[in-house]
């Protein structure tokens, strides 16, 4: 039996590198639900400012085994000065995931869709997943993979209310311009 379509859900960077891997190894087609904008960005790559640097060196941060350094290719490839132990711009990361999801999507030609809506919905069936989508039809799919990223940052619960009041403080400095009061 030919392999059938693939439902992942989130389209941030464990959703991105899903369907890359998928994509190359398997025949599966495809659907990629994510709402936002721009795909393989999640949290964590969405920032745009250039500050917000990876924690892990260039060379550790391939998106495939078989190229262990296509991170480093792909910016030296751009113009971005980078050595293998380079801390890069988490913005320029989010380009990469993007750039290597369409560079695969190409290799895969009609098989990888993307449906800018949310999942609103599971539900099992005898031949695997109906995914109510927020938009149009429901959606059938042999599999379900949830790569739904974690909630947005906020206070922990141990932050004292004496610090959460202080002007200094910042519970989400990912946010865009939330570091621009800081000297």
């Amino acid at each position: 039996r030919r392999p059938g379509t693939a439902l992942v859900v989130g389209g941030g960077c464990a959703g991105a590198l899903t369907a890359h891997h998928l994509l190359r190894s398997t025949g599966y087609r495809v659907l990629l639900a994510e709402p936002a904008e721009r795909l393989a960005r999640g949290l964590a790559y969405a920032t745009a400012d250039d500050l917000h640097l990876l924690n892990s060196r260039a060379d550790a941060m391939s998106a495939d085994t078989a190229l262990p350094a296509g991170f480093l290719d792909w910016a030296t490839a751009r113009g971005i000065a980078a050595q293998p132990s380079s801390f890069l711009s988490r913005r320029r990361y989010g380009d990469y995931l993007g750039s290597t999801l369409d560079a695969t999507a190409d290799a895969c030609p009609g098989r990888l869709t993307v449906r800018r809506t949310a999942v609103a919905g599971l539900h099992r069936t005898g031949t695997g997943v109906t995914a109510r989508l927020a938009d149009g039809p429901p959606v059938h799919a042999d599999l379900v993979v949830l790569a739904v990223g974690h909630a947005p940052p906020g206070d922990p619960y141990a932050v004292p209310p004496a610090v959460r009041a202080d002007h200094r403080y910042i519970a989400d400095p990912w946010r865009s311009g939330a570091l621009d009061r800081v000297p």
